[in-house]
């Protein structure tokens, strides 16, 4: 997950809403998320959400990697 990702949230107080993630804190399993629902930034751990669709910048740089990956000699 990173910033500008659709993510669906399964935390009970917002069951499958879908919001725009902000921040994934990976050492304190965090994430801030804006939701377009209510336009409210919610902090929720990271267990309770799951990426819905990748930014278009995202998939950019994933595509990147794993190009220079494959491209390293082993």
């Amino acid at each position: 997950m990173e910033r500008g990702d659709l993510i669906r949230c399964w935390a009970m107080e917002r069951w499958s809403q879908i919001g725009i993630l902000l921040e994934h804190n990976k050492l304190l399993k965090r994430v801030r998320v804006f939701f377009h629902k209510d336009g409210k930034i919610a902090s929720l751990y990271s267990r309770d959400v799951e990426v819905f669709r990748r930014s278009p910048e995202n998939i950019r740089k994933l595509r990147q990697k794993v190009a220079e990956k494959l491209d390293k000699p082993q």
